[in-house]
């Protein structure tokens, strides 16, 4: 896996063992595209397609998006290694997703933490401070 730069970010192929990321249901159906718990990104995710009901469809698409896209790493932080891969996802229309990930301290598997709408910052993608240390 490659090593972040201290104070930077590092770019790979694919997120490291992807085709083993833990994708907890609590964070895609039960909570993503849950309007009473996250209303701007079940909007979001409601616009692309995407709903409780087809929640198995959103993990789907974003494991078929770890195969095709490049993942940032982050500098490690108490809980491990960020990282975040921007891909395209909807069924009715596409738009670029940010996805966030952590590679736990310990392990080589990555799991999901987040998605939300990249927002382009040049040829980067802002990560909006998500992985920043408190």
């Amino acid at each position: 896996m490659p090593k972040p730069q201290r104070g930077g970010r590092t770019a790979a192929n694919r997120l490291t063992n992807y085709t083993k990321a833990i994708f907890p249901k609590d964070k895609g159906g039960n909570y993503l595209l849950n309007p009473s718990k996250e209303p701007d990104k079940s909007k979001l995710f409601k616009g692309l397609g995407y709903n409780m009901k087809n929640a198995d469809r959103f993990e789907a698409d974003i494991r078929k998006g770890l195969a095709k896209n490049k993942a940032t790493l982050f500098d490690p932080n108490q809980h491990g290694i960020p990282a975040q891969v921007v891909m395209e996802l909807g069924i009715n229309k596409q738009e670029k997703i940010l996805t966030a990930w952590i590679i736990p301290k310990g392990s080589n598997i990555p799991s999901f933490v987040t998605a939300y709408k990249a927002k382009a910052k040049g040829d980067d993608y802002e990560h909006t401070g998500l992985f920043e240390e408190n």
